[in-house]
């Protein structure tokens, strides 16, 4: 199968869904990893290379995930995209829209966003009390988020309720199995020796810190460091 492009239409059949087609006007995106389509409430990843997602042990940790992530808050795999012969290529889950449905967690950081919105520090809390719900959710199933940077957090029904949603949830590290992303650097804890539950409540502060003040916590000024600096000591 040619994966290189979204120019022409690939057929995959999707685990527990059966066959689809996916054409060029499905094509949504196109990542570091792979190609990304919608057909109606559900995405589809197409990686740009197959082998190399098999090396890696993407479907079995499709699979995991799948089947122990399951979670209001997470968009977590519902199943591998496969050829006809069987051969994992991807895989899908369930689609986030931009607004009206959800607003990627950047923008929430925005002054603009509060007063558009309704948003207020009391909704802001209910936000950031229920993403750590989710980080916590996680870590008790002995999974790592590696990087929840604010491109990976949604925020859906913000004027009243707000919830979280938070995708990329393939790159998450289960057991033994390796990180296959590395960690955002304005989220990264540099002090940190190995990716970890630690690192990960490191970037929920840096994100969540965000979402109430605005800034990211390492712009201010402080004697002795430069403005962004996160590495010295």
């Amino acid at each position: 199968m040619n994966i290189a492009t979204a120019r022409g239409s690939i057929k995959v059949i999707l685990e527990g869904r059966g066959p689809v087609t996916l054409r060029p006007s499905d094509h949504v995106t196109t990542g570091g990893e792979g190609l990304i389509y919608r057909i109606s409430d559900i995405a589809v990843k197409i990686y740009l290379n197959p082998v190399k997602m098999k090396q890696r042990g993407i479907p079995e940790k499709v699979r995991q995930l799948a089947s122990i992530l399951k979670h209001p808050y997470i968009v977590t795999p519902i199943g591998l995209a496969v050829t006809s012969s069987g051969d994992p290529v991807g895989h899908y889950l369930p689609y986030i829209e931009d607004p009206p449905v959800g607003h990627p967690l950047s923008r929430v950081f925005t002054n603009d966003f509060y007063q558009s919105e309704g948003f207020t520090e009391k909704l802001a809390s209910k936000l950031v009390d229920r993403m750590r719900e989710t980080v916590i959710f996680a870590h008790d199933r002995g999974v790592i988020l590696v990087d929840p940077n604010e491109l990976n957090w949604f925020a859906l029904s913000v004027r009243k309720n707000p919830e979280p949603r938070i995708i990329d949830v393939d790159s998450w590290v289960i057991g033994p199995m390796p990180s296959t992303v590395s960690v955002m650097p304005s989220i990264r804890d540099w002090h940190a020796k190995k990716i970890g539950f630690e690192s990960d409540w490191f970037s929920w502060a840096v994100v969540t810190f965000q979402i109430y003040t605005g800034i990211h916590p390492f712009k201010g000024t402080l004697d002795g460091y430069d403005r962004g600096d996160m590495e010295s000591e």
